[in-house]
């Protein structure tokens, strides 16, 4: 993840988040939510004798999942279609300790999306973190969604084109924590080199998960169903 993006961050944390307007095509601040959870994969079950024969895992393996909720806007009375939305995802969680980790794991994912319409209609990005990450560098043992709202902080940034022009930027709701607050966090880890555990693209978007095909017409075209590649 670029360190601009860190810088922007909290620059536009600090002067109000505003929402910016590229070309007619915009994000409303005030509709981005991320709501966060520890949830199971879903399950589709085979008939073949082989697969059945395979040790099942056990009920603690859980996704921490992110849902993202946002609303674009046209500047104008007709739609404005965005081609190359990009959706940058940051966490931060705490780190496992006595594994030369540091305090925190700062991890980074990224979705590009496909004709997303200004339609002013609340539209969906799905995130996830796997299972073997959660459990080879978080201090989580119980997966308990109570203890989320004081330990996984988020920040979401939308861009658009080649160029990465920033549209809008977003935080997980934290108790006693305001969005300079959040933003301040990411950019000490970010420049910090003591302990903090950095891991880029360990945030899976929706189509490199098991979810790739759950609820597929409530999300928008990942770019890369359109390119042919992953």
């Amino acid at each position: 993840m670029r360190k601009l993006s860190f810088n922007i961050m909290l620059l536009l944390c600090v002067f109000g988040c505003c929402t910016l307007t590229a070309q007619g095509f915009s994000i409303n601040k005030s509709s981005i939510k991320v709501e966060r959870e520890f949830v199971k994969a879903p399950v589709f079950n085979l008939a073949q004798r082989t697969y059945k024969s395979l040790s099942k895992p056990v009920n603690e393996v859980r996704w921490l999942q992110f849902l993202v909720t946002y609303t674009p806007v046209s500047a104008k009375k007709n739609i404005v279609w965005e081609d190359d939305l990009s959706v940058e995802m940051m966490v931060l969680l705490p780190a496992k300790k006595g594994e030369g980790y540091g305090k925190v794991i700062m991890l980074t994912g990224k979705q590009v999306l496909f004709s997303v319409p200004g339609d002013g209609k609340p539209h969906y990005v799905l995130f996830q973190i796997s299972p073997a990450i959660l459990k080879k560098y978080t201090s989580f043992v119980k997966y308990d969604n109570r203890s989320i709202d004081s330990n996984v902080y988020t920040a979401v940034i939308f861009r658009r084109g080649k160029n990465n022009q920033v549209l809008a930027v977003g935080y997980g709701a934290m108790k006693n924590k305001t969005s300079s607050d959040i933003a301040k966090l990411f950019e000490q880890y970010h420049n910090s080199k003591i302990g903090v555990m950095k891991l880029e693209n360990a945030i899976l978007p929706k189509e490199k998960t098991p979810w790739q095909w759950v609820d597929v017409d409530i999300f928008d075209t990942p770019k890369s169903m359109m390119e042919g590649n992953k």
